[in-house]
């Protein structure tokens, strides 16, 4: 499995995705540049994966399973097939907003900043840019949504997201061939390791044995005046 395809198409979809929002509001300024700007956020992630090595993505399909039900799920939160905001009012393009977002931020890109910490050095980096982009929408939500609970829900998705980059809430699943590979790799180890014990000769006894020097009874003397 190739997985930067469906990551790129998702990054692809996702950019699309908010670009009809800043058309959507193209009268409001500051609503539409917002979106405008976390579309190319979108591009610029895409960006920094494209430019990993073969290597990494080649570590990423050790667990191909958990990648596709992930990037299946933020599919099936922003729906971008029949996304169609041209009736929405602006609560309710927000609120579509942050189901994309906690959908992509805790499920893929999460797990991705904890293995970009194990293979590569561009995990500050990438970190940097997703943090960035979900501040944005931050700064959009509080003082246009009018909606304390949705508010209160950005900001625990920052929260959550610092968490989880650091260490994710579940592994993602490993295909049954891996599971294979490694059980029988561990297996191959402890009998390595068992091979390069020595072995202790048999019949010799452990236990600590007695001195055969009899304990030497020192006569005091007495002092001559």
């Amino acid at each position: 499995m190739n997985l930067w395809g469906p990551l790129g198409k998702l990054h692809k979809s996702g950019s699309g995705f908010y670009l009809k929002l800043a058309q959507r509001f193209s009268g409001n300024a500051v609503v539409s540049q917002t979106w405008a700007a976390m579309a190319q956020d979108l591009d610029d992630q895409a960006a920094e994966l494209q430019a990993l090595s073969p290597a990494f993505w080649r570590h990423l399909e050790r667990s191909e399973a958990g990648w596709r039900e992930a990037v299946a799920a933020v599919e099936a939160a922003a729906d971008f097939r029949t996304f169609e905001p041209a009736d929405w009012s602006l609560h309710r393009c927000l609120e579509r907003t942050l189901e994309l977002e906690e959908q992509s931020s805790l499920r893929v890109y999460a797990p991705l900043i904890y293995h970009l910490r194990g293979q590569t050095g561009r995990a500050l980096d990438f970190y940097v840019t997703v943090h960035a982009h979900l501040t944005r929408l931050a700064g959009l939500i509080q003082p246009f949504a009018g909606d304390p609970r949705l508010t209160r829900r950005c900001l625990e998705l920052l929260e959550r997201f610092e968490k989880e980059a650091q260490i994710p809430k579940a592994p993602l699943k490993t295909s049954p061939r891996d599971r294979a590979r490694r059980g029988t790799l561990q297996r191959t180890r402890a009998v390595h390791a068992a091979e390069a014990c020595p072995k202790r000769p048999a019949g010799r006894s452990h236990q600590r044995t007695e001195p055969r020097v009899g304990k030497i009874k020192l006569v005091r003397r007495r002092a001559r005046h």
